[in-house]
């Protein structure tokens, strides 16, 4: 592909759920980018989860961002080699500055109302092992954090290639197929 569609969205808003769904249905690719972050389930997808020590070896680093002392990565391989790439803001900017390969950036983000990521997170956080107090704190931290990290892309404040609505009620292979219809028409021009 000539481009990586950069998916970016609140904490909730579904992203990998999207993601994994593109990957699935249309054979997609996307980046398990690498993290510090320990996993939150045996099951959980869409990173390489490593040690401190194993990040600092890493070469040829893009896309660095750091959330709740955990770092997050991906490499200039990863990004040539892959259609897809779930990244936050911090990620992106840093992307854009230190990637010096030939694919273009197409950012896609991925909208979702706050009471219907709040309901995923905090279910998502129970169904991790937390009380639910304890996942309620959780998810509201992270609400709260996301509300300035992801200032500009709620109010459109900066370049976005494709908004998609991805509420509580949409059907998630509906929601697939609209960023996949974008995706083919980019790939021709």
């Amino acid at each position: 592909m000539n481009n990586i569609y950069l998916i970016v969205g609140c904490s909730g808003s579904g992203k990998t759920t999207i993601v994994n769904t593109l990957e699935e249905k249309y054979k997609l690719k996307s980046i398990q980018s690498y993290t510090t972050r320990p996993k939150r389930s045996d099951s959980e997808t869409g990173h390489i989860f490593i040690s401190d020590e194993e990040y600092d070896k890493l070469e040829n680093i893009l896309a660095c961002t750091e959330f709740c002392n955990y770092r997050y990565c991906a490499t200039a391989e990863q990004i040539n080699e892959s259609d897809l790439y779930v990244i936050d803001p911090a990620g992106i900017e840093s992307l854009k500055a230190f990637y010096k390969g030939d694919k273009q950036f197409k950012i896609i983000y991925i909208k979702s109302d706050i009471t219907t990521r709040y309901e995923r997170m905090r279910f998502r956080s129970q169904k991790s092992g937390k009380q639910y107090l304890e996942a309620v704190e959780e998810t509201l931290n992270r609400i709260v954090h996301d509300s300035a990290k992801f200032y500009k892309y709620e109010h459109e404040e900066t370049p976005i290639d494709l908004v998609v609505n991805n509420g509580w009620n949409d059907d998630i292979p509906h929601v697939a197929e609209q960023i996949y219809r974008f995706i083919e028409q980019c790939e021709k021009e």
